[in-house]
């Protein structure tokens, strides 16, 4: 019989499937670290998330050289509807097909938006579960 576990606010429960050797290098990595294998997995993440050849910065080119910007600064937010509105403002091209239909009935939708043209993300919040129900998404 399977046990329920109580996860914390603060982590997620993710699966993955990975090759032999892969799995075996992860434990090898967690044997090495004296850490469980999901701390080594966050401490991997966390060095890509620095890395600036990770993908995960955009580089800016100004005068006095270039910069990068961190695409995860720029699109996370603990709220997770708010999280896809800055992913589809910001970096639109990151969008997967049902998300980008989600966003353009989230455009065409005169209730979400105020007089001042702003998107009205309490009403946005409100309807998000039915949103992510019917576009099929998970961010």
């Amino acid at each position: 019989m399977p046990r329920s576990r109580s996860l914390s606010a603060k982590t997620a429960l993710i699966t993955v499937r990975l090759e032999p050797k892969y799995r075996f290098a992860l434990s090898l990595l967690a044997r090495i670290r004296r850490r469980p294998m999901a701390s080594v997995i966050e401490m991997l993440i966390n060095q890509a998330m620095k890395d600036h050849d990770s993908g995960l910065f955009v580089p800016i080119k100004g005068k006095k050289g270039t910069k990068h910007r961190s695409i995860l600064d720029d699109t996370w937010d603990p709220d997770e509807a708010d999280r896809f509105v800055n992913i589809a403002s910001t970096h639109p091209q990151l969008l997967t097909y049902d998300e980008e239909k989600a966003w353009k009935d989230i455009k065409q939708n005169p209730a979400l938006w105020g007089a001042d043209g702003k998107l009205i993300l309490a009403d946005l919040r409100h309807r998000w579960p039915a949103i992510k129900s019917v576009h099929n998404i998970d961010i």
